[in-house]
């Protein structure tokens, strides 16, 4: 297959480049920066993006403003997710791409709890979490209006290997912070009570996901959840335990006493099909193994 992948330059969209090559897809990897593969800048709205393509099967989505540029800068951040959104919904258009899949996020669900699938009612409390359900609004009026197939994958947390070290900057994400406060002071430092819940599914899974969603002709809102649930406490013992095997060394872990209005909340991030569904099994084995890795690339770069 031949497929157009936005956000190649940055964290998820570089290892789904990396990954559907190494399955034998050629793809086509969209960027924001001059020495991109192909460059197309989704905040330049005087005209409409000018690159062209033939013979693309699909648009994977991946280029948007994490939670911290979403707070630093709220109105650029809309601007970028959801009008960017509707850029590359005209790029699908004019180029006669039948599908793209767009990647969302269960933070739409930020202010939720209890059972999360594909029939409860986003409730987002972030600017993040928000720009992204306006988003998917936009997938669904190309859908309904447009002729063009679009499905909204909200994915769980998500963790693997960055595809490009140098370029990757999103230490901030709470796995990839504490492999590296292990490996700089052999201590995992929270800001928080850590009693906040969370789910993690692999990057693999991900692309697993995009792949049966692509086979399925799938349309509309699909979860990609399952996968590893737990506090954020739990989630910093278990890093500290891997560090402690992997570098021979005791790692411990702080708590702080910052608290969150959803700690202790709990939630159960789903799918109503089984196939978009990552077995907790299957995560933790993946996780330990990333998390084995990521320590000691951090060791090499300290």
């Amino acid at each position: 297959m031949k497929v157009a992948i936005t956000g190649a330059d940055g964290f998820v969209g570089g290892f789904l480049v990396a990954r559907l090559r190494a399955l034998g897809h050629e793809v086509i990897g969209i960027g924001h920066r001059q020495d991109s593969e192909a460059y197309i800048d989704l905040l330049e709205f005087s005209n409409a993006v000018a690159y062209t393509v033939d013979g693309v099967d699909f648009v994977i989505h991946a280029a948007a403003f994490n939670e911290t540029q979403c707070n630093h800068a709220p109105a650029l951040s809309y601007a970028m997710n959801v009008a960017g959104t509707r850029r590359v919904v005209d790029f699908c258009l004019r180029n006669k791409i039948p599908k793209i899949f767009y990647l969302s996020t269960f933070h739409v669900f930020s202010a939720a709890e209890g059972v999360l699938d594909e029939h409860s009612i986003p409730v987002a409390s972030s600017i993040y979490g928000d720009s992204h359900l306006a988003a998917e609004k936009v997938l669904d009026y190309a859908s309904r209006h447009e002729g063009l197939t679009a499905t909204s994958l909200r994915a769980a947390n998500l963790f693997g290997m960055p595809h490009n070290f140098t370029r990757f900057n999103r230490w901030s994400l709470a796995p990839f912070d504490m492999c590296r406060q292990a490996i700089a002071s052999r201590c995992i430092k929270l800001q928080s009570t850590g009693q906040q819940y969370r789910s993690f599914v692999s990057l693999d899974f991900l692309t697993e996901a995009i792949l049966n969603a692509n086979s399925d002709n799938a349309s509309g809102i699909r979860h990609v959840g399952g996968g590893l649930h737990c506090t954020i406490e739990s989630l910093a013992q278990r890093i500290a335990e891997i560090a402690k095997r992997t570098l021979g060394e005791r790692v411990t872990v702080v708590l702080g006493s910052k608290q969150s209005a959803y700690d202790f909340q709990a939630f159960q991030f789903t799918s109503l099909d089984n196939k978009y569904i990552q077995q907790e099994e299957t995560a933790v084995i993946a996780f330990d193994n990333f998390v084995s890795q990521l320590l000691l690339a951090c060791t090499n770069d300290k």
